[in-house]
């Protein structure tokens, strides 16, 4: 089994590097990123293939030893627990971007504190265990009096499921990030931008992973942290940490 496991990741390491340099992206990022990428690749002539999913489930295919080059997490501790893994580049550890929740609501009742606390919506948010925005949105339902294991929550295994449940009419709505919101063009009466006070700091960082591709990878980094870079990552939805 450790023989093919090896070989397996050898593999994917091989068609890394032929096909562009690996990034592991939270998926509440994605449209941001996008942006950000196709800059950079002009810019540097460095392809990048982004892999977007939840930050636990990334995290731990890294920690299994997946070959990416980097990874744009949604919160701060699980590229800490790589950190202690002695699987990143030191110093490379940084907070890119910080997030707000917001609760989107397409047709209805006005979106709002009292729509959650009703009972007669079905409301989809990330895996808490998985998603730090899932685990943003627990915290917001606990702080106002809903119960969280209640049938009418369904949990996506990222925030980007989340989108796509109540795109589709699966759930009257959910909560995601303000930033996916923006980019889908939700109207702005059709969302709720929660109170930050209800749950802990969404902060998000980077780091760059140990391997063929660090070089790159910190190269990658260094361009989110430009003045251009994180006037984009504003654009989309977010803030930054002031210089």
């Amino acid at each position: 089994m450790r023989t093919l496991t090896f070989w397996l990741l050898l593999s994917a390491a091989a068609h890394s590097q032929s096909a562009g340099m690996p990034i592991a992206v939270a998926a509440n990022f994605r449209d941001t990123f996008e942006v950000l990428s196709r800059r950079f690749e002009a810019e540097s002539g460095i392809d990048l293939r982004p892999t977007f999913g939840a930050s636990g489930m990334l995290a731990t295919q890294i920690s299994s030893g997946a070959p990416f080059a980097a990874f744009l997490s949604a919160d701060v501790e699980r590229p800490a627990m790589l950190d202690a893994q002695g699987l990143t580049v030191p110093g490379s550890h940084f907070v890119y971007a910080i997030g707000s929740l917001a609760l989107w609501v397409p047709a209805g009742a006005a979106p709002n504190a009292a729509w959650l606390r009703a009972a007669n919506h079905r409301l989809a948010i990330a895996n808490p265990l998985l998603a730090p925005y899932g685990r943003a949105a627990r915290q917001v339902l606990e702080a106002l009096g809903v119960a969280t294991d209640d049938k009418r929550i369904v949990i996506g295994t990222s925030i980007a499921q989340v989108a796509h449940f109540v795109s589709t009419g699966a759930t009257s709505g959910g909560l995601l990030a303000r930033a996916q919101a923006i980019a889908i063009g939700a109207p702005t009466d059709r969302v709720w931008l929660v109170p930050d006070e209800l749950h802990a700091p969404i902060e998000q960082a980077a780091v760059a992973l140990l391997g063929p591709f660090q070089r790159d990878a910190q190269r990658l980094l260094d361009f989110i942290q430009t003045d251009e870079a994180r006037a984009t990552i504003v654009a989309h939805g977010y803030t930054v940490l002031s210089r």
